[in-house]
């Protein structure tokens, strides 16, 4: 048996959920940052480019996924659902997936699990 190696990238941002919206949305010129008026997070207003919350939940919701995530979990999972969709690579035993991120690390090092379209999986961070 041979080894396969596929490679694909998602990007989440403040401007989409796949790396597609995100360029088109860096090409028409539009900015994710916005004044965050949140005292719970500063003080004062502050500039930033913070992912919608109620779009994340709504992203999120369509994975049927079960068990609690933070915030930064559900970013992951909404990535990895659109990487592993457009890999066209059926998720069984025989599959291995590196996940790698260059924003934001989990408190807590955690292994989780979580069902995805008849599948579980395991993530480590």
């Amino acid at each position: 048996m041979s080894n396969v190696y596929l490679s694909h990238n998602n990007i989440v941002s403040s401007l989409g959920f796949t790396s597609e919206s995100v360029v088109k949305q860096l090409c028409d010129e539009i900015s994710g940052l916005q004044i965050v008026e949140n005292k719970a997070l500063l003080y004062a207003p502050f500039c930033s480019a913070l992912i919608n919350t109620n779009d994340l939940e709504q992203a999120f919701s369509k994975l049927d996924a079960q068990g609690a995530f933070t915030r930064l979990e559900k970013m992951m999972l909404v990535s990895l659902n659109s990487t592993i969709a457009a890999s066209n690579v059926s998720l069984d035993n025989r599959t291995g997936l590196i996940i790698s991120t260059t924003n934001g690390i989990p408190k807590r090092k955690s292994l989780f699990k979580f069902s995805w379209k008849r599948c579980k999986t395991f993530l480590w961070f």
